[in-house]
């Protein structure tokens, strides 16, 4: 794994909700270095271990690779949180997409297909309110314009604020009560705030849709 970009002491919770704060990558650390413009293209969440709440852990980041193709890069990051003997109880792998700029690439890149997403009834219906968003940017410390700036969100096209992905991907976790395993989240299209969202189940496989659009894609192993 070699040695981490930067690492960061907490203190543990007891849902999988809890670890969607100190698995980002801002949380481990400033120097994140990722294009101004950047989106998400994909999240994947591996719970290893129950974690009792209070317990003592420490976040650490990697740079896995830097990808640059046409223009445009991609930068995948790792996270992992450790308990005090080592033992990995959670880890994630971010991968986002952005104008290229002068940092070199390295790393391997490792590319993965999202499945086809399933519609028919709904399991669960979402609503994302704009507290959401703004509270979860001020708890990784994340200030990109599209999920804190109304006036930035009309000029790229957008009604109000972008929902942050990882919320949607917490969603599912919870619906899906996830306590252990490996949830893979593709993110298709933005989900506005207050924007109603309905999540479709078969089998391992879950999405995110709004009325008129498929929003995200995730894989529950």
């Amino acid at each position: 794994m070699g040695e981490p970009d930067s690492e960061r002491a907490f203190r543990g919770g007891d849902h999988p909700s809890s670890w969607i704060v100190p698995l980002t990558p801002h949380f481990a650390g400033p120097g994140v270095d990722v294009p101004a413009d950047a989106v998400q293209v994909s999240v994947e969440l591996r719970v290893d271990l129950p974690t009792p709440p209070d317990r003592p852990l420490r976040a650490r980041r990697f740079e896995r690779w830097r990808s640059t193709r046409d223009g445009r890069v991609e930068v995948a990051h790792d996270v992992e949180c450790v308990d005090g003997a080592g033992a990995v109880v959670a880890a994630a792998r971010w991968v986002s997409r952005g104008s290229a700029g002068s940092a070199p690439d390295h790393g391997a890149r490792v590319p993965t297909s999202a499945p086809a997403a399933p519609s028919g009834q709904p399991v669960a219906c979402l609503r994302v309110g704009r507290g959401d968003v703004l509270a979860y940017a001020t708890a990784v410390g994340v200030r990109h314009p599209l999920h804190t700036d109304p006036a930035a969100c009309r000029a790229a096209g957008f009604d109000d604020l972008v929902v942050q992905g990882v919320l949607l991907l917490d969603a599912i976790a919870q619906a899906a009560e996830l306590d252990h395993g490996r949830l893979q989240v593709w993110f298709v299209s933005a989900s506005i705030v207050g924007e109603r969202c309905e999540l479709h189940r078969d089998g391992p496989t879950w999405s995110v849709r709004a009325a008129d659009r498929t929003i995200a894609v995730a894989r529950l192993d």
